[in-house]
C-alpha cells in the first residue's frame, strides 16, 4: 500500500475510532430479564458529546496532567462532586499529534463506560474532545463497602462455576480481582458496585464480558469477540458492483514489505507471501493446490518464499524462538500445540508442520505492525500483541479480543478447513482488530461499528495482499476461502447507508463502508 494512501487510512481509523461511541447502536447482550433488558438499553443508547476546543490548554501547554486539568475545568460532570476524578488509561501518538484516554473515577474508582477522549493537534491544541461522563450528583450511590473489596475474587469464582464459564490461564500474571471494581450506572439516577470479568463459554464459542453486583446477579454483558468468519459473512459481488481497480484503491502499488523489518536479531524463515494462490497464480483446486487435511504437494511447497525477521534467542540455552517486541507466538488456547522454536535462526518448515503456521503469522503480523510505525502511528503503545495459531479447538474460525484480565491483546486461529494462520489475509484482518482496539479501547460496542471494523480489518487484509501482488487481490481471504470450506468475502460492493444495513449480519453491513474509501 503507497504511503500517502496508508497514512489517510490509518488516520481515519484514528479520527473514526476516537468519536465511535457516539451514536447509539443495538448489542449482542440478551434480553433476558427486565434489569437486564433496562441497564442495556440505558448504556448502549447514550451518546458521547464531542468538542472542538482549540484554545482550551493555556499556552498550547500538552501534558497528561495540564491536559486532565482543563478537562476537569470544562466539563461539569468532572468538577460538581469532590469525589470525581481523571484517570490516564493510554497516551497514543500519531501523525496528527497525540491521542489521551481517559476514565471518570469515584472515590478511586473507575465508571463504567465512563470514557473522556482528547487528540492534541501539533499546535498543542485540542482538535477533538469525546465526553462520556456522568453526573454522580443526581445519582444514588451507596459507599463501597469493605467487604464488596475483600471477597472481589470469591463472587468471581462462583460467577464462573454457576455459568460454567471459563478464563483462559495465562503465563501472564492475572491482575488483581480488585481492579474488576466498577461503578456501574443503570440510569441516570441509580448507580451500584460491580465486578468485571471477561470469560469464555463452555463451548469456547464466545468471549463475553460480564458485570456482576454484589448479589452475584448478572447486570449486563457484550460480546468482546471479533470473529473472521460468521453465518451472514458475504461472499459474492453485488450485481450493481463497480468495476475492478476502484478508484479507492488505484494508489496502492506492489512494494517489498520486507523492507519494514527492524534491525536485531534476524532468523531466516519460510512462508507464503501472502499465499500459495497469489504467488502462483492459480486458482483453488489446480494441480496441489488443494488442502487436503494439511498435506505437503510439490506446488504448495514451492510458493515457500524466504524471508527475515527479528526473533529472539535465549541466551542461557541459545534457542530461538517467535518473540519480539510486537509479537509472540504463544499456547493459549487447545488443540496444544507448542510454538515453534530452533536451535539456530533458521525456522525452515512445510505447511505440513505446525511451525509453518506459527512462523507464517509471527512474520506477517510483525511486518504490518513495522509498517504502521512507519507511518508514525504508534497504536500499540508498546502492547505486544499474542498469537495461538493452532486454536479455536480446531474450528475454522480466527478470533481477536483484548483480554483485560490479563492485558493482553490475543489472536487465536483456528485449523478447520485451510489452517487460517497459513493466508496472511486472515492475520492482518485479525491484527486490524488489535489496532483499532488499541486506537480506542471499549469502543467496538453495537452492531453498526461493529460492522465498521469489519470493513476496516477487511480493507487493510485486501491492500496488504495488494502490496504484494495484484492478482485477484479484491479476494478477501484468498487461499483460506473461496474453497468448499468457507465462502470468504469480497471488497467490490456499491452498498449504500442506510437502506443496506443488515439486522441480520454486521458482515453484510460491512460493506457499506466501502464508498467511504478516499478517492486518489
Amino acid at each position: 500500500m503507497n504511503n500517502a494512501l496508508s497514512y489517510c487510512l490509518y488516520t481515519y481509523l484514528f479520527s473514526l475510532c476516537l468519536g465511535m461511541s457516539v451514536a447509539a447502536q443495538q448489542t449482542y447482550a440478551p434480553r433476558t430479564a427486565a434489569n437486564l433488558q433496562a441497564t442495556t438499553r440505558y448504556l448502549t443508547q447514550r451518546k458521547a458529546t464531542l468538542h472542538h476546543l482549540p484554545n482550551l490548554l493555556p499556552g498550547g501547554s500538552a501534558s497528561a496532567e495540564t491536559i486532565a486539568q482543563a478537562i476537569r475545568a470544562h466539563l461539569p460532570n468532572l468538577n460538581s462532586d469532590p469525589r470525581i476524578d481523571l484517570q490516564l488509561v493510554q497516551q497514543i501518538e500519531s501523525p496528527m499529534g497525540s491521542h489521551y484516554s481517559f476514565v471518570q473515577t469515584y472515590s478511586g474508582i473507575a465508571i463504567y463506560q465512563a470514557t473522556i477522549r482528547a487528540s492534541i493537534n501539533r499546535k498543542g491544541q485540542i482538535s477533538l474532545l469525546s465526553d462520556r461522563t456522568f453526573n454522580t450528583t443526581l445519582a444514588d450511590i451507596r459507599p463501597l463497602s469493605a467487604q464488596f473489596r475483600e471477597e472481589a475474587a470469591t463472587a468471581i469464582a462462583q460467577f464462573l462455576t454457576q455459568h460454567q464459564l471459563i478464563i483462559q490461564q495465562s503465563p501472564a500474571a492475572r491482575r488483581s480481582p480488585a481492579d474488576a471494581i466498577r461503578l456501574l450506572f443503570t440510569n441516570d439516577q441509580q448507580a451500584k458496585w460491580v465486578y468485571r470479568v471477561a470469560a469464555e463459554s463452555p463451548d469456547h464459542k464466545t468471549y463475553t464480558e460480564y458485570l456482576i453486583d454484589e448479589q452475584g446477579n448478572q447486570v449486563f454483558q457484550r460480546d468482546l469477540t471479533n470473529d473472521a468468519k460468521a453465518v451472514g459473512s458475504p461472499q459474492k459481488t453485488p450485481h450493481n458492483a463497480k468495476e475492478a481497480n476502484a478508484p479507492c484503491y488505484e494508489a496502492a502499488e506492489p512494494q517489498n514489505y520486507s523492507t519494514f523489518a527492524r534491525e536485531g536479531s534476524e532468523i531466516s524463515a519460510y512462508i507464503f507471501n501472502p499465499d500459495p494462490l497469489t504467488t502462483a497464480q492459480k486458482q483453488y483446486g489446480a494441480t496441489g493446490m488443494i488442502d487436503n487435511n494439511d498435506t505437503d504437494t510439490p506446488q504448495l511447497t514451492a510458493q515457500r518464499q524466504q524471508v527475515t525477521i527479528t526473533a529472539t534467542q535465549d541466551e542461557a540455552n541459545g534457542i530461538w524462538h517467535l518473540e519480539n517486541e510486537q509479537v509472540k507466538i504463544v499456547e493459549y488456547e487447545s488443540p496444544a500445540a507448542a510454538p515453534a522454536t530452533s536451535n539456530s535462526p533458521s525456522f525452515d518448515f512445510t505447511r505440513s508442520q505446525s511451525g509453518f503456521e506459527d512462523v507464517n503469522a509471527f512474520y506477517h503480523a510483525t511486518t504490518q505492525m513495522n509498517y504502521v510505525a512507519s507511518l508514525g502511528f504508534d497504536m500499540m503503545n508498546g502492547k505486544q500483541v499474542w498469537i495461538d495459531t493452532h486454536a479455536e479447538q480446531g474450528d475454522d474460525q480466527s478470533r481477536h479480543r483484548y483480554d483485560f484480565n490479563f492485558d493482553k491483546h490475543i489472536i487465536t486461529h483456528g485449523e478447520g478447513g485451510i489452517d487460517d494462520a497459513e493466508d496472511a489475509d486472515v492475520i492482518i484482518h485479525e491484527l486490524g482488530h488489535a489496532l483499532s482496539y488499541a486506537a480506542c479501547p471499549d469502543c467496538n460496542d453495537g452492531d453498526e461499528r461493529s460492522a465498521l471494523d469489519e470493513a476496516l480489518c477487511d480493507y487493510f487484509a485486501a491492500a496488504y495482499s495488494k502490496g504484494l501482488s495484484n492478482f485477484k487481490w479484491k479476494k478477501v481471504f484468498s487461499w483460506d476461502g473461496h474453497n468448499p470450506f468457507f465462502e470468504g468475502r469480497n471488497t467490490d460492493n456499491n452498498a449504500h447507508y442506510p437502506e443496506d444495513v443488515s439486522d441480520e449480519s454486521i458482515y453484510a453491513t460491512s460493506l457499506i463502508f466501502r464508498e467511504l474509501c478516499p478517492t486518489y
